[in-house]
């Protein structure tokens, strides 16, 4: 028990700290060199739509995958991103420093000397999208999901908008 609640611990260090990173290299102009136009709003609300669509599709392929887990957690901070049988906990954590660096970015040329890019609205956009993508995916691939308990991490407690 001791074990995973410091694997836990671990876990929302390296995500946190990861994001933080990201968005401090958005701030101090990453990607400052790169195309200084911005992109009509129109078109990043397309990109930030087309995202749902596209993750549907990643993780709808990943459920039929025979080495997916049998069931996937919830998106976690506490779990590791980067295990391959639980897609939704990768696709969370990336979608979180995309928009990390993308709004970094913005700060960075909203308060510094950096032009705000084209590169930080596709980034906030897209990092949102696919946000939004894996929340849908939660709701859509209900089946695959463990149960949310009291405790979290799909212990076998109830959920009352879960149904068998």
């Amino acid at each position: 028990m001791a074990k995973d609640k410091a694997s836990a611990t671990n876990w929302t260090f390296f995500r946190v700290s990861l994001v933080a990173i990201a968005f401090i290299g958005g701030v101090m102009g990453a990607q400052a060199a790169l195309v200084s136009e911005q992109i009509p709003w129109i078109l990043l609300l397309g990109m930030f739509v087309a995202s749902i669509p596209v993750m549907l599709l990643v993780i709808g392929l990943q459920r039929a995958n025979p080495w997916s887990a049998a069931t996937w957690q919830y998106p976690d901070w506490s779990l590791n991103p980067l295990q391959f049988r639980e897609p939704l906990q990768f696709f969370h954590f990336t979608g979180f420093l995309l928009l990390a660096a993308g709004l970094g970015g913005i700060a960075g040329g909203m308060f510094g000397p950096h032009a705000i890019t084209a590169n930080n609205q596709v980034l906030v956009a897209g990092g949102g999208g696919q946000l939004a993508g894996v929340y849908v995916c939660t709701i859509v691939f209900r089946s695959k999901m463990a149960a949310r308990g009291p405790g979290g991490h799909g212990d076998k407690g109830t959920d009352p908008q879960r149904k068998g």
